[in-house]
């Protein structure tokens, strides 16, 4: 995912596969400072609570 929020300079929303992909990808986009949208859609407990 860092690569690809380097690649592209404008993310508007990013959908995961799984919770567990999002919380990687929501990593990524903290370590960049964005306030890209992290959608994962599994809802497993780590997944709930972060928002």
């Amino acid at each position: 995912m860092r690569r690809e929020l380097s690649v592209f300079k404008t993310v508007l929303l990013i959908f995961a596969a799984n919770d567990e992909m999002a919380l990687g990808a929501l990593r990524a986009v903290k370590a960049r400072n964005m306030s890209t949208p992290v959608v994962g859609i599994d809802g497993n407990s780590e997944g709930a609570r972060v928002n």
